[in-house]
C-alpha cells in the first residue's frame, strides 16, 4: 500500500509446495492481517471465501491480506479481481505470484497482473516511484526521508561530484541524490530492481544516472570512473571482503555506509579505518521500526 498515495496493490502468492501437504483442498480465500506488509500464502484452518472478503474495512484503517490457496484451482480469479477493482476505488491492481520453493522466501520469480495495473505509486523525497509487488522499499518513509536529509547535509554536495550507489536496489537513495551531483552510477545484483530503477529515473526525468546489474564485489573494482563519493547499503551480512578492498583501492573522498546490523557495520568500519585511508567522522542511527530492537545506521567516513 502506498502510505502517501493511498493506493493498494493486492498480490496473491501461490506457494504450492507448502499447501500440497494439507489433506483436504483449501479454497481460495483471504483474511485480514494488520502486520503483514504484503500478502503471504499461509496454511489456515479456516478461510473466508474471496467473494465475501473486504479489502478495506469500513473505517479509516487499511488492511493487508493473507491469501490461502492450494494452487490447484484458481478459476474465477480474474472475474473476482475485476469485482474487487470495481468495488474498492483505492485498489489499483491484483497480481498473482508463483513460488514453487518451500521455506521462508515469500515471492517467487514469476508475477502476473490479473487485473488493473501491476504496480503502485509512492511518493518519496519529492519523487514518484513505481513499486512492483516484489519490490523492497522502506515502509517507514518518513524516517527514511529524515535519514536521507542527514546524508545530504553531511555530504554537502556541490553539484560536480561523481557518486556510486552500491547495493542501490530500485534507486531509493541514488535517485534523490542524482539531483544534486554531476553523475550517479547504481550497482545492484537483482536485474528486476535495476529495471525498476531505470523506469523510475525515466518517469522522474532524471538523466544523469545509470545502473549496472551484477554483484558489487565484481562491479566496484572495475568501474571506468573514480567516484568522489560511494554510498553503500549492503544486506545484513555486510560487505564482501572484495568490496572493502575495492573501497580502499578507490580512495574516494567520502563514504556513506548504511546498515541494518550494527555488528557487521562495526566489523567493516574497523577494516576501512585500519587501512589508514579513511576515518570515521559520525554515525547517525535512525529508528525505522519503533519499539523494536532494530536500528538503521548511516556511518560517514572521509579520506585521510
Amino acid at each position: 500500500m502506498g502510505r502517501r498515495t493511498g493506493e493498494i496493490l493486492l498480490t496473491l502468492v501461490v506457494k504450492g509446495q507448502e499447501v500440497t501437504k494439507t489433506p483436504e483442498k483449501v479454497p481460495l480465500g483471504v483474511e485480514n492481517t494488520e502486520r503483514s506488509p504484503h500478502l503471504l500464502l499461509k496454511k489456515r484452518r479456516k478461510t473466508v471465501p474471496a467473494s465475501a472478503t473486504k479489502i478495506i474495512d469500513s473505517g479509516s484503517h487499511r488492511h493487508s491480506k493473507t491469501v490461502v490457496t492450494d494452487a490447484a484451482d484458481l478459476s474465477g480469479l480474474e472475474a473476482q479481481a475485476q469485482r474487487w477493482l470495481e468495488q474498492y476505488p483505492q485498489l489499483v491492481g491484483v497480481c498473482l505470484n508463483f513460488n514453487a520453493h518451500p521455506g521462508n522466501v515469500v515471492f517467487g520469480q514469476e508475477t502476473f497482473c490479473v487485473a488493473g495495473r501491476g504496480y503502485l505509486q509512492e511518493e518519496f523525497a519529492g519523487l514518484t516511484l513505481r513499486l512492483n509487488p516484489e519490490t523492497f522499499f522502506q515502509v517507514n518513509t518518513e524516517a527514511a526521508e529524515a535519514l536521507l536529509r542527514e546524508i545530504q547535509g553531511e555530504l554537502n554536495l556541490q553539484g560536480h561530484e561523481i557518486l556510486v550507489d552500491a547495493y542501490c536496489g530500485i534507486g531509493t537513495l541514488s535517485l534523490p541524490l542524482a539531483q544534486q551531483v554531476q553523475q550517479v552510477i547504481g550497482l545492484e545484483v537483482q536485474a528486476s530492481a535495476i529495471a525498476q530503477a531505470q523506469q523510475n529515473s525515466e518517469f522522474n526525468q532524471i538523466k544523469n544516472i545509470s545502473f549496472q546489474a551484477g554483484t558489487v564485489e565484481t562491479l566496484l573494482p572495475n568501474l571506468d570512473v573514480k567516484p568522489d563519493i560511494v554510498v553503500l547499503d549492503p544486506p545484513r551480512k555486510g560487505c564482501d571482503p572484495r568490496v572493502i578492498e575495492a573501497l580502499i583501492e578507490l580512495q574516494s573522498q567520502k563514504l556513506v555506509y548504511m546498515s541494518c546490523k550494527p555488528a557487521t557495520l562495526a566489523r567493516d568500519l574497523k577494516l576501512l579505518c585500519e587501512s589508514g585511508i579513511y576515518r570515521l567522522t559520525r554515525i547517525q542511527p535512525a529508528d525505522f521500526f519503533p519499539q523494536t530492537s532494530h536500528v538503521e545506521c548511516a556511518a560517514f567516513l572521509v579520506k585521510n
